[in-house]
């Protein structure tokens, strides 16, 4: 068992600012404790997982019950993973992703306040896990479009 899960959410586009960030997360991780869970999807997800997995670490994979986002190649770099039931939303899949997760690291492509923030799964996933009252370390992207 993991002492740590952290899960990932974020967008479908990775800018080298963002592998930095997210590189520096996995690198503070433990293979031989630490595991990360994501979404599947194309984006953030498709490179923590790679990424995770040339470390060492475990990834288990939350895929969401509408594949036309999810990565095409999500088994390569995955150890485990449930698929969402017929009929679940993003929303039910990014909630899930919050609840198997200690800590959440949020990786937008634009900021909170940005109008297009209303609409993100990424920004109602960090929403979701402040709710819960969970971590969640956020790349700041305030003033980035």
């Amino acid at each position: 068992m993991a002492d740590e899960i952290v899960g990932f959410t974020g967008s479908r586009s990775v800018s080298d600012r963002m592998r930095r960030f997210i590189d520096g997360v996995l690198d503070a991780l433990d293979p031989d404790t630490d595991s990360v869970v994501t979404g599947g999807c194309v984006g953030v997800d498709a490179y923590v997982a790679r990424a995770a997995s040339t470390r060492g670490l475990l990834v288990f994979t939350v895929l969401p019950a509408n594949m036309d986002q999810a990565d095409p190649g999500w088994d390569l770099y995955c150890d485990e993973a449930t698929h969402m039931p017929a009929g679940s939303t993003y929303k039910d899949r990014n909630a899930m992703l919050v609840h198997l997760s200690e800590r959440m690291v949020g990786v937008p492509a634009y900021g909170e306040h940005h109008p297009k923030s209303k609409r993100s799964g990424t920004w109602q996933t960090i929403r979701l896990c402040r709710k819960a009252g969970k971590p969640i370390d956020v790349l700041n992207q305030e003033g980035i479009d």
